[in-house]
């Protein structure tokens, strides 16, 4: 593995997955648009990590230094984030209180 694969991976995860409100949360002020919490983005990059790792290793074909082979990867890097922020955002919603 190649560490500009895992930096190319958890870029692709932060870029990859947008910050999705908990519907069953009320939101503060519905007409103000609510700040963008840096850890979807943390939350994206490690999904994106994993998920880039899982196509890496499901589809591996030996030839790790293409950019072609680096590209497709990240199509795992985006479905990986959007997976692991889907998670964390339940997860984030269950435990959250109201108000």
């Amino acid at each position: 593995m190649n560490i500009a694969l895992f930096v190319l991976w958890a870029a692709a995860g932060w870029c990859g997955n947008e910050p999705r409100p908990v519907p069953w949360k009320p939101q503060r002020d519905p007409g103000k648009p609510q700040p963008d919490p840096w850890w979807w983005g943390v939350a994206g990059a490690m999904g994106g990590i994993g998920g880039g790792l899982a196509y890496s290793n499901a589809w591996s074909a030996g030839h790790l230094e293409t950019a072609v082979y680096a590209a497709l990867t990240c199509v795992g890097a985006i479905v990986g984030a959007r997976i692991f922020t889907t998670f964390a955002g339940a997860v984030r919603g269950a435990f959250a209180t109201p108000g």
